[in-house]
């Protein structure tokens, strides 16, 4: 889903609006925040364009954690590369130690062999005292040998532990790196690699594939009552429901903000619609209690939309129907469902445009 930007007019004119909009904003123009802004100027990315429109209405100063939290979910957690190519670069130091071990071991068996083989042409025409000397030869030989075998053996295991660590270790970071730390679903960059390949299993094997986005109702207006600890909560309570509604094999996501994903592998467009109604009743089901007070504030809807891959689509493609089905759920009046065979294509990019 990447954009390449390589007019120098273009790319002048979209530096000076990046530029502007960060004073307008009141955010450091430093080159990891320009990035943000760049790409915000361009509307390369519909989502990033909407959150940073919807701080820019607060009409105050960006809180730098924000920035982070918004920089982390649109391109990648920086801490999190330095972290796979600090480890990348430990495990390649490690394998080329066991190279390394095991190329000594060669060059010692080899030794080893050679005077083997010194002994026996000795042997064949020496007399008692060559005997005698020989064998002493021989023995301190095969000491030197498997003391040798016994320390490089103990340093293989060594490394093998080493290796082994660094492999859990980066495969810690990797599941860190694909997973939303608040809700511990599918993050961004992870929704994307999965849809990408979902979409392309699909297209090979001809079976259909479904996507349903949604988005918490109001939820603005709850996090502003409430606060964005127990907004957290109403996050982390959508998740479960999610992961609890979908079975093996299909992915929920956190898309961005309030609004979730849900990618379906071998699932037609009536059997995904199902699983949307499943996802909203258990939503609709819960009763979200303040934990601080215990006070009850009452339930959270969703509303969905869900569209089916088609030939003809490019991924961007796929999202953008399934979230204008969204938008016409939202203009039906929230906590529904609508798919794009249900009201339409045309009805489904009108309710968009006027949400």
């Amino acid at each position: 889903m990447a954009r390449k930007f390589e007019d120098v007019d273009q790319c002048r004119s979209l530096s000076e609006q990046a530029l502007q909009s960060m004073l307008a904003f009141g955010v450091p123009t430093n080159p990891e925040n320009f990035e943000v802004w760049f790409h915000y100027a361009a509307g390369s990315n519909p989502h990033l364009k909407k959150t940073l429109d919807e701080l820019e209405k607060k009409d105050e100063a960006i809180d730098p954690t924000i920035i982070e939290e918004i920089r982390s979910e649109f391109f990648g957690d920086k801490n999190t590369n330095d972290a796979v190519l600090d480890i990348s670069s430990k495990m390649s130091g490690e394998l080329n130690r066991v190279l390394e071990i095991i190329q000594a071991t060669g060059e010692d068996t080899s030794h080893f062999g050679n005077t083997l083989a010194g002994a026996a042409d000795v042997l064949g025409s020496a007399d008692g005292g060559d005997v005698r000397h020989m064998v002493e030869e021989l023995v301190a030989a095969t000491k030197k040998m498997e003391a040798r075998s016994r320390a490089l053996e103990e340093e293989l295991q060594r490394s093998t532990a080493e290796v082994s660590q660094l492999k859990e270790n980066l495969e810690t970071v990797t599941h860190e790196a694909l997973t939303d730390e608040l809700t511990n679903l599918a993050n961004r960059k992870s929704f994307d690699k999965e849809l990408r390949d979902a979409a392309r299993d699909a297209n090979n094997s001809g079976a259909p594939m479904c996507l349903i986005m949604s988005d918490i109702d109001r939820f603005k207006k709850f996090n502003d009552t409430w606060g964005h600890q127990t907004g957290d909560q109403v996050l982390r309570l959508v998740a479960h429901c999610m992961k609890t509604s979908v079975r093996e094999g299909q992915t929920p996501a956190r898309y961005g903000g309030e609004e979730f994903g849900v990618i379906l592998p071998n699932t037609d467009l009536a059997t995904a619609e199902g699983i949307a109604e499943k996802i909203r009743n258990a939503v609709q089901g819960k009763k979200v209690v303040k934990k601080t007070t215990g006070e009850s504030l009452g339930t959270i809807t969703l509303s969905l939309g869900v569209a089916q891959l088609t030939a003809e689509d490019s991924l961007e493609s796929l999202v953008k129907r399934a979230d204008a089905c969204l938008y016409a759920a939202k203009h039906a009046g929230r906590n529904c469902v609508k798919t794009e065979q249900e009201v339409g294509a045309d009805a489904v990019l009108e309710a968009k445009a006027a949400s």
